[in-house]
């Protein structure tokens, strides 16, 4: 949609040891494959990934944080639609408007995201499938019908709203 300035919001993940280990964070799938394709385009800038707590509340003060900057981007990918929602709660607060102002695209497509105002723009992520195919190579893996690990790819769709807009095109 011609946007060249795109920034992302999004949160980490802790990984859990057993029996005691020390536990330690990683970065989320959704960031490192953002940082990839940025880089890939020469688009990539560091300052503009923020990255915090999961969830609406996070969504909301990672998107103040860009916008205090006074120098954010166009267009942001937010890592999920309850950061997002978080997200649009900040931009309106601070009196900016989507898409006119930043167009935003996110990940999950909850039930509320063709709800919100104005409706959001996410990949639908087939998590019920996801959950489905993963319990069934984990009962291969333990009735002893798979030896060797199995990657799974599951679809993802991109559903187009209303939080996206071309570049200048409503200002």
């Amino acid at each position: 949609l011609g946007h060249h300035r795109i920034g992302y919001i999004g949160g980490t993940e802790t990984v859990k040891k057993m029996n005691g280990g020390k536990s330690y964070e990683i970065d989320d799938v959704r960031k490192r494959a953002f940082e990839k394709k940025m880089k890939a385009l020469g688009l990539y800038e560091p300052q503009q990934v923020f990255i915090g707590d999961w969830g609406p509340a996070g969504g909301c003060e990672l998107m103040k944080r860009a916008i205090g900057s006074g120098d954010w981007p166009s267009a942001f990918v937010i890592a999920s639609d309850p950061m997002a929602i978080g997200a649009l709660h900040a931009i309106h607060q601070e009196g900016l408007k989507v898409p006119e102002d930043i167009s935003i695209i996110s990940f999950d497509d909850v039930d509320a995201a063709a709800f919100l105002n104005p409706p959001l723009s996410t990949v639908k992520i087939y998590a019920h499938e996801m959950g489905k195919l993963a319990a069934n190579a984990l009962h291969e893996r333990m009735a002893g019908n798979r030896n060797i690990p199995v990657k799974i790819v599951t679809p993802a769709e991109l559903i187009i709203r209303e939080s996206c807009a071309k570049r200048g095109q409503n200002t």
